[in-house]
């Protein structure tokens, strides 16, 4: 799997138009494993939003920030787990999108079965016929007969 920052909602509540959700924020190596863990403790969680982090950023800067934000919108926090009201998380979560690459989980499955696709060539078990060098090209009859050729060119 791939790294993301992720918006998991763990619970939520509507009291008199009121609306409530709690939310935990933090990262993830492996989301399938981490939905199992929350969904021990608790039935009705909802993945709302993923992040893969920037290029140039790691995971836990990419977290830092995706919280450091939440907390601009958020009615409360507690370590990981934000309380919005109404429609904030929404807004919270256009915010971000604007920040981070928003993933879906098809994005990602795709994303994780293209980078372990990638062909790499294997010559094992094969011996060298001929090899080019600065132009020349020069029949050799192994592998050592290869490095001997390059090394005296």
């Amino acid at each position: 799997m791939s790294d993301v920052v992720y918006a998991i909602r763990i619970s939520h509540l509507e009291y008199s138009g009121l609306k409530i959700m709690d939310i935990k924020m933090g990262k993830s190596t492996d989301i399938d494993n981490t939905l199992r863990q929350y969904s021990r403790g608790n039935r009705d969680i909802e993945l709302l939003d993923m992040w893969t982090p920037n290029p140039d950023k790691t995971l836990s800067t990419a977290e830092r920030g995706v919280q450091a934000v939440a907390e601009r919108y958020a009615y409360d926090k507690q370590s990981e787990k934000f309380v919005f009201l109404q429609g904030a998380y929404q807004e919270f979560a256009e915010t971000v999108n604007m920040l981070l690459r928003n993933m879906s989980r098809d994005d990602l499955a795709a994303e994780s079965a293209s980078s372990e696709s990638d062909d790499v060539d294997d010559y094992t078990g094969t011996t060298p016929s001929v090899i080019k060098i600065l132009g020349e090209t020069h029949d050799v009859d192994s592998w050592a007969d290869a490095l001997t050729v390059a090394v005296a060119a």
